[in-house]
């Protein structure tokens, strides 16, 4: 029936959702690390020649 065919509908939906979430959660850990590893070599500890 229509409702079984809903439900199938929003269980897979429900599925590649939970995976884009995962893969969005991934790249968003990726970007702030690599902002993070940049900020620490940018800072004034890590720099040779610390300004004024």
């Amino acid at each position: 029936d229509a409702d079984a065919d809903a439900e199938a509908d929003l269980t897979g939906f429900a599925k590649v959702s939970a995976v884009v979430d995962v893969v969005v959660a991934e790249t968003v850990a990726d970007v702030v690390a690599d902002d993070a590893v940049a900020g620490l070599t940018r800072s004034p500890m890590a720099s040779p020649d610390p300004e004024p």
